[in-house]
């Protein structure tokens, strides 16, 4: 090991490559050790926050690049700070604030001391304001930095920590940016970086290619800041239409004791407002809601009052009560709240498929679509496997079809390469609307319901395979590609399918909700962008017309009005 006394005798000029490499077997582990738990508490605020952080990169120095440094910079080995780095990498500038914030809460929870950060090149006040705040909420003083200058132009923030190990100030470096800024980072240091003398050519080069990743850093932000107002859009209305009402757990309506002398009316009480709650979720008052909460309380307290200690060991009794407290809570807004409870019952009560599709729903709320997707997945195999064990049920197979709807749609807001599997599961729901049909005691406007959304993925599907040609198409190409001629004929059988279904609505006095008139429409639309046959464009004007004297009654009401009114738009400009 390397004696204190010599560390200190050793002069810059007198360290050699020998000293590097001592230096570097001496403290590589410990560098390794702090760069390994930074980068695993940032991962893991990714994975488990939903901090946007896209990809991180790691590297020790070796003992050679250590080695120069001392020469180059003229520094002793005590000096460096970077001889283990962290890069983190973000898609959006305006990521960058939130990692940042996440950085510092690592650092400020962690045996880990900021010594100091910089910022390069960021020059925007809302974001230094936001860069600063972040710093005073952790370390409680105030930092009024300025932003520093790089020549080379690129933007970055940058971190030296220490971590004590054995007392030894272990050093790391953390550098915070985009991804585009790191292709230039690298750039620069592929071509110039500790090569000397750079070329005139090369230099001006450079500030001219910063000034185009700034430009196209901001187009990236204007991008995003587009997808997030849409996305915002998408999430309010779900949101706002509500969730599905589940009073049949798993085949068992109540629990025994809620059939008690004193709790069965206070028990149907609270259904009729709950009911009434979920039936006006689009226009609900506070006091709706207030109503239905209070007669929970006065519900939860009388069982409470007759059975006392029994509510806690009666299993079923006790999953009732805290699963319609989550559902309010959910109805309420306080998701975060409502899916923790949830949560908790995860151990006793995993063979719930209620459970598992409530926490879908909640999922599905804040935007976390395959966390949605595995509740959904789960909540099918759950209620396959009471199925099985309990024999079918017309509760059974209501729920069935709606978690593969439910399915059905979550895979299409993944993307468009999950079309095949939204229409498997849509075809599925046919299967059990045709063997169940006694099951369903609506059924014609189950089924005209379903036909609506085999048109509507059909529909998706054949734009899909329409958006894969690029540039000009003639109808020679389009004659020739059977994959879209499939999905074009597979999209009119299933229009003439809701044309069908809607008209026996129509004989049977059934209401034809606006989301079908829409999705008619939204077919007649794109037949006519490819045909141009009059007929079409007078179909879709007349479906978008008919669509104000509907009702919605989608599952997700105010997304298929927002898509709905976009399809109205295209309809009407059509002249």
């Amino acid at each position: 090991m390397e004696s204190d006394a010599s560390r200190e005798d050793r002069g810059v000029a007198s360290t050699s490559y020998d000293d590097a490499e001592a230096y570097c077997k001496d403290h590589c582990d410990d560098w390794r050790t702090l760069l390994n738990k930074v980068e695993s508490a940032i991962i893991k605020a990714r994975d488990e926050k939903e901090v946007p952080v896209y990809s991180t990169k790691c590297r020790i120095k070796t003992p050679e690049s250590v080695y120069l440094k001392t020469k180059r910079r003229g520094v002793s080995l005590d000096s460096i700070e970077d001889f283990s780095g962290l890069r983190i990498l973000c898609l959006f500038e305006e990521d960058i604030v939130k990692v940042h914030d996440a950085i510092l809460e690592i650092i400020s929870t962690t045996n880990i001391e900021l010594i100091k950060f910089k910022v390069y090149n960021f020059n925007e006040e809302w974001f230094l304001s936001d860069i600063r705040s972040s710093f005073e909420k952790y370390f409680k003083q105030k930092n009024d930095f300025k932003p520093a200058t790089k020549l080379s132009g690129y933007k970055s923030i940058h971190y030296i920590v220490h971590g004590n190990y054995n007392g030894y100030a272990c050093p790391l470096e953390i550098q915070l940016r985009t991804l585009l800024q790191d292709v230039w980072g690298e750039l620069e240091h592929a071509l110039s970086y500790k090569r000397g003398m750079i070329h005139p050519h090369i230099k001006k080069s450079f500030t001219l290619l910063a000034k185009d990743i700034e430009t196209s850093d901001i187009l990236m932000s204007h991008l995003k800041s587009i997808h997030n107002k849409e996305t915002s859009k998408d999430q309010y209305g779900i949101k706002k239409s509500g969730l599905k009402r589940y009073f049949q757990y798993e085949n068992e309506i109540y629990p025994e004791p809620l059939k008690a002398d004193g709790v069965t009316g206070l028990c149907e009480a609270y259904v009729k407002k709950f009911s009434y709650l979920v039936k006006n979720k689009h226009s609900i008052e506070d006091l709706s809601f207030e109503e239905a909460q209070k007669s929970f309380d006065a519900l939860k307290d009388e069982i409470y009052r007759l059975f006392g200690a029994k509510v806690t060991t009666d299993r079923r009794l006790n999953y009732w009560l805290e699963m319609e407290e989550a559902l309010l809570l959910s109805m309420n807004n306080n998701y975060d709240e409502a899916l923790a409870k949830y949560e908790k019952l995860l151990p006793d009560h995993n063979e719930r498929y209620v459970l598992h599709f409530r926490i879908g729903e909640i999922f599905l709320i804040k935007g976390s679509i395959p966390k949605a997707l595995r509740s959904f997945d789960r909540s099918e195999l759950m209620l396959k496997k009471a199925m099985s064990s309990q024999g079918d049920s017309s509760v059974f197979s209501q729920n069935l079809v709606w978690i593969k709807r439910k399915l059905a749609y979550t895979y299409w807001m993944l993307g468009e390469e999950y079309i095949n599997k939204s229409i498997e599961l849509t075809f599925d729901v046919e299967v059990l609307l045709k063997d169940k049909k006694l099951h369903f005691e609506n059924y014609q406007e189950e089924f005209s319901n379903h036909c609506n959304n085999v048109c509507w993925f059909m529909t998706e599907k054949w734009q899909l395979e329409r958006r894969r040609f690029s540039g000009d198409v003639t109808k020679d190409d389009i004659d020739k590609n059977e994959c879209y001629q499939a999905a074009r004929e597979d999209a009119k059988r299933a229009y003439e399918d809701l044309v069908a279904a809607m008209d026996q609505n129509k004989a049977k006095k059934i209401e034809i909700p606006s989301n079908l008139l829409d999705t008619a429409g939204y077919y007649c639309y794109c037949a006519y962008m490819e045909s141009r046959e009059p007929t079409y464009k007078e179909l879709a004007k007349k479906y978008a017309a008919d669509c104000d004297r509907g009702t919605n009654y989608a599952t997700l009401s105010l997304t298929s009005l927002s898509i709905q009114i976009n399809h109205i738009t295209d309809i009407m400009s059509l002249g």
